[in-house]
């Protein structure tokens, strides 16, 4: 039995691990889709749980 190959994505983890945590952090802010949640829209989530299908 073989494994699965796995899919292959479009990031450059070299690059994405060269970076200091300030620049991923400026990247990631610089993103408009990608903006972290305000405190006020956290403290209003909620969890959910995670429930199987039964098999």
């Amino acid at each position: 039995m073989t494994k699965p190959d796995r899919p292959t994505g479009k990031t450059d983890w070299p690059r994405i691990r060269a970076m200091s945590d300030e620049d991923r952090l400026a990247g990631a802010l610089a993103d408009p889709g990608a903006q972290p949640l305000a405190d006020e829209m956290l403290a209003r989530t909620k969890r959910a749980n995670v429930v199987k299908a039964p098999a």
